[in-house]
């Protein structure tokens, strides 16, 4: 169930989805709304994004994915690992996750699925459609990181 921070990020989001090139993922949207990092808010986020493509719709031509919106940086770089045969131990490692990051991490990639009983999902190729797990994100001083396409 969406709470009222849910819609206030989602709200957010698809008033930066509007730009050219804006493709401002969710753990961003949190950021810049000095929200706290919440995982079970992504994984909601990305349960609703994932149930109702209308709502980033803007976004699938330039190769968007839900998941995609819903990982981290540093998570998009353990899943890749994943995907290339690392433990997941080993993909946190290569991505250099600390402790709580990995365990954020493993939250999220056992709600998006990548994870299934501790191993890579089997049908991984999934998550490299679009723009994968790849991520350019963009800073500019004085306003909030946003990742474009």
């Amino acid at each position: 169930m969406a709470t009222a921070t849910d819609d206030t990020v989602l709200d957010y989001l698809q008033r930066r989805w509007r730009r050219r090139l804006d493709a401002t993922t969710i753990p961003q949207a949190q950021h810049a709304l000095a929200l706290p990092a919440s995982t079970a808010q992504r994984i909601r986020l990305f349960r609703m994004l994932s149930a109702r493509p209308a709502l980033w719709r803007r976004l699938t031509s330039y190769g968007q994915t839900a998941t995609a919106l819903a990982l981290t940086e540093g998570e998009k770089l353990a899943a890749r690992a994943l995907l290339r045969g690392e433990t997941i131990d080993e993909a946190f490692a290569t991505a250099g996750l600390d402790e709580a990051e990995a365990r954020a991490a493993r939250q999220v990639f056992r709600a998006l699925r990548l994870l299934v009983r501790g191993r890579a999902a089997s049908e991984g190729s999934r998550f490299e459609e679009g723009v994968g797990l790849n991520f350019h994100t963009v800073r500019v001083e004085g306003e909030p990181a946003f990742a474009v396409h």
